[in-house]
């Protein structure tokens, strides 16, 4: 176990390092992506102490917090928001087949109150990204076709809306010995179904990456925020 050198955090004018963490300023979305590579098997554990607007997931190395409006399509991500999250994204960028992978409230059920510990890793050889909750021996797929992510190496990604939101304990683990991938959660295909046809990430932001998917077409063909 080693903890994320503070100063490894880059990150946009939304945000700044409180106390050796990534903080909110308040001046809307604070993104942040660490120098830590990660490879397949190794994960990122933390704890979310107060909050409700948290993005956790992996970026590229082409991902720049600074240019989060240009380079956004190389990051994946949940959405940790026990009300309305539970949304899943693995942007083309950073998908393996190269196509975008969004699954509304697709883990809502399993988000439990902060405080509360996660990890996040992709699952060796398949390189599936996957979350885990309170060390409870459950890995969650970010997507319930499995969709994978391109090759590593692959670097922790925040997202945080609010100052009120505050986050510890950031640390890495990389596995000595190969061990089984463990019990993965699979949604039934009714539930994907549903899920897919949500029509919806996240709303209520001016965030491109956090757009609904109607509303983020429209934009990307030359429409405004």
């Amino acid at each position: 176990m080693s903890d994320l050198e503070p100063g490894g955090w880059s990150h946009n004018e939304g945000g700044e390092i409180t106390q050796g963490r990534p903080q909110g300023t308040g001046n809307g979305f604070a993104h942040f992506k660490h120098s830590q590579p990660l490879q397949a098997k190794d994960v990122l554990r933390m704890r979310v102490e107060v909050g409700r607007s948290v993005w956790v997931g992996f970026a590229t190395e082409q991902y720049n917090a600074e240019k989060h409006g240009e380079t956004y399509k190389s990051i994946a991500y949940v959405w940790l928001d026990i009300s309305q999250g539970g949304t899943t994204v693995i942007y083309p960028d950073i998908s393996q087949d190269g196509q975008e992978h969004c699954h509304p409230d697709h883990l809502q059920l399993h988000i439990p109150k902060a405080p509360f510990d996660l990890a996040v890793r992709c699952e060796a050889v398949s390189n599936v990204p996957q979350i885990q909750f309170n060390d409870d021996d459950v890995w969650h797929d970010f997507a319930p076709d499995r969709a994978a992510l391109k090759a590593g190496p692959w670097f922790p990604y925040l997202s945080l809306y609010g100052a009120n939101v505050r986050l510890s304990d950031h640390s890495v683990h990389r596995p000595r010995a190969v061990k089984s991938a463990g019990n993965i959660n699979k949604a039934p295909a009714a539930a994907t179904a549903a899920a897919d046809g949500a029509g919806a990430a996240v709303g209520g932001n001016d965030d491109d990456s956090f757009l609904p998917p109607q509303k983020k077409a429209r934009h990307e063909q030359g429409g405004s925020k």
